[in-house]
């Protein structure tokens, strides 16, 4: 039994719908499947005083209680997204956009240009700009959509543009 049986057991058991908020919505297909997207940052701003509070406490026992961080090596990553989707209000959880750069992904903030490989180590660069573009604020269930799997959504359409996916695919193979 994985991780997803056991967070349906627990809606149930709590008498919530397991897509009851927009973050689940894009997280949880319609027939109850999870394609393995979660939260995995580098950075997290939390309220501390929510996890220690009650319902993330009764969640994390439960979760706990199944064995599965030992026998099937459950994240916290998972947890800790599911948990904020299942007991918090979309309203209440916020992504920030902020220039940031890990591996092969990189912003170079809000409404900035996109950034691009420049250094001959293979780095990301942003257009010169004397500051970073700044932070925003937006929905982290519009964000948790760009895990999904690929459907050809006018959404993924817009962020997979054909000369963007040659451009990554011809970076690969040179490399």
């Amino acid at each position: 039994v994985n991780f997803m049986h056991h967070f349906l057991l627990y809606a149930r058991l709590q008498g919530l719908h397991p897509r009851r908020t927009e973050m689940l919505q894009a997280l949880v297909e319609k027939n109850f499947k999870w394609y393995q997207q979660c939260l995995m940052l580098d950075m997290e701003i939390l309220r501390l005083d929510w996890f220690r509070g009650g319902a993330y406490q009764d969640f994390f026992r439960y979760m706990d209680s199944a064995g599965g961080f030992w026998l099937h090596r459950w994240g916290n990553n998972p947890v800790r997204t599911f948990a904020v989707g299942l007991l918090l209000e979309d309203r209440q959880v916020r992504s920030l956009t902020l220039p940031y750069a890990h591996q092969d992904f990189c912003s170079c903030g809000p409404s900035a240009p996109p950034c691009r490989r420049g250094s001959p180590t293979g780095g990301f660069e942003c257009e010169a700009a004397e500051r970073p573009a700044g932070i925003a604020a937006s929905d982290l269930a519009e964000g948790l959509l760009d895990l999904q799997p690929w459907r050809g959504t006018a959404r993924q359409r817009r962020q997979h543009r054909p000369e963007l996916i040659r451009e990554f695919v011809s970076e690969q193979l040179a490399g």
